[in-house]
């Protein structure tokens, strides 16, 4: 939910926010709303960047904004208004990806994608390549390819490498070695799951571990 930018004009402003929550904190909060953990559902097989222009965006900014202030000053109740601020982060951010994985799997055009995506969860630690994918569903691979953009936002090979990530940051945070998470994850060795490990979130998988500690440690 965590990406990677490619920037095509650097004349053109860019912005992005990353929101790191506890597991004990995360786990409050799907107590309050179950519906609040619609990120988890593997069923929606989603893209978990957001991007977002108008109200919502603006909306999103002013919120981060806040809560960037309200641990920077430390006021009166401060971590109780950053709880609160966490929870209208991840309701719009919720009723975005809702509405969005709504729409894709509602289209039929979009079928082959949302089988593409079934697959992909279904059979992470395989052969992922776009050849191997068009020949599973006889369809040309430079299709595949376009109708991925076009749907997801994200060429096919972005999503794929984000999702074993995402699976297999996981597993760190759950306690998995490294030299064992790559494994469970898709990657071939584990020099590829650290450079891409590196080059997505800015920093190594060990030091995720430190982070996510740090984070435990607020709440």
């Amino acid at each position: 939910m965590f990406h990677n930018p490619i920037i095509h004009n650097f004349d053109v402003p860019y912005e992005r926010y990353v929101l790191w929550i506890s597991v004990f904190a995360i786990n409050k909060i799907f107590e309050l709303d179950e519906d609040a953990d619609i990120f988890k559902d593997e069923s929606f097989n989603k893209s978990f960047l957001l991007r977002s222009k108008g109200y919502i965006a603006s909306t999103l900014q002013g919120a981060f904004k806040s809560l960037f202030d309200s641990y920077e000053e430390k006021k009166y109740c401060y971590k109780s208004e950053g709880y609160s601020i966490i929870i209208q982060i991840l309701t719009m951010y919720n009723r975005e990806l809702y509405n969005r994985t709504k729409n894709i799997m509602s289209g039929s055009k979009d079928t082959l994608i949302s089988s593409i995506l079934h697959y992909i969860n279904a059979h992470i630690t395989e052969d992922l390549s776009l050849d191997n994918i068009a020949s599973i569903f006889f369809i040309n691979k430079y299709t595949i390819s376009h109708k991925f953009k076009d749907v997801m936002n994200i060429s096919y090979y972005q999503y794929v490498i984000q999702k074993r990530l995402s699976i297999g940051k996981q597993h760190l945070l759950e306690g998995m070695p490294a030299n064992r998470v790559y494994k469970v994850c898709g990657f071939s060795d584990y020099a590829c799951f650290y450079r891409a490990f590196k080059k997505e979130y800015g920093f190594s998988p060990s030091k995720l571990k430190q982070i996510h500690k740090e984070c435990m440690n607020i709440y």
